[in-house]
């Protein structure tokens, strides 16, 4: 029995997804209601989901019905993120949820992802590259991480949210380099079935508001944005994805992947 099928087995059985909902939007109303001095100490502020993402999170509602998958890749400012992400990702009522973790804070927050396992919400461990000397090993343990979710995608009615660029933008608001990996996802998607859906996180800094405005893109399978996609390496995979990302953000925000 892989991990996956294990961590289900282990999920508590009266959590539904419309519970699941209901605990999110919970955790969405206290982030966005935290005392003031306390959104300061942690560097965020009120987020605002767009009318237009609203109505892009409803679409992949209703092909997730249908038994779809999605995989959610956004921009990575904040701790908040994460949290907030799951509110979003939570709209869309997917059976399971799940997000790739970096090996670091994993181990850091080991009991916190175990409880996350209970709410339906799975963290895929990854290896950074500094983690271990020997090549072969790294090897090995990305194998492994591409595997675990080729099995999660395997399934249906599933979301997997994604940081491309592995870690927060410390020094601005702009794109940073992404790593590979969600160059990958495509192989475990032998039908197609996969929705790509980008997300962004465009702080009050940047657009004059007093609130983190969250964008939505417009759901697309991948082979329609790249028709010849069994040709594209996963590096080109990944520039062309993170590129669309760029578009739903401001220019001042596209980073690397700006015109």
């Amino acid at each position: 029995m892989s991990r996956i099928e294990q961590s289900q087995d282990k999920r508590t059985p009266w959590l539904t997804k419309e519970t699941r909902l209901l605990l999110t939007s919970a955790a969405w109303f206290l982030v966005n209601h935290a005392p003031h001095f306390l959104q300061e100490k942690l560097h965020y502020e009120k987020h605002v989901l767009t009318e237009e993402s609203r109505k892009n999170i409803e679409i992949v509602a209703q092909e997730l019905d249908k038994g779809a998958n999605a995989v959610f890749f956004a921009n990575h400012l904040r701790y908040t993120d994460g949290p907030v992400g799951l509110y979003v990702l939570s709209q869309a009522k997917p059976d399971e949820v799940a997000a790739p973790v970096a090996k670091k804070h994993y181990d850091k927050n080991v009991n916190f992802f175990k409880i996350l396992e209970r709410f339906g919400a799975h963290a895929f461990v990854v290896v950074n590259p500094g983690d271990d000397a020997n090549a072969a090993v790294k090897a090995e343990k990305f194998k492994k991480y591409i595997t675990d979710i080729a099995t999660y995608l395997g399934g249906s009615h599933r979301i997997l949210g994604t940081y491309p660029e592995a870690t927060r933008n410390k020094q601005g608001y702009g794109l940073q380099q992404a790593q590979n990996g969600i160059g990958y996802f495509h192989l475990s998607d032998p039908d197609g079935k996969c929705l790509y859906v980008p997300m962004g996180y465009v702080p009050g800094e940047v657009t004059g508001q007093k609130y983190t405005e969250i964008r939505v893109g417009v759901p697309f399978h991948l082979k329609d944005l790249i028709p010849d996609l069994e040709f594209k390496t996963p590096e080109e995979i990944t520039t062309i994805l993170m590129k669309e990302l760029a578009k739903i953000l401001p220019d001042k925000m596209r980073g690397v992947y700006g015109p």
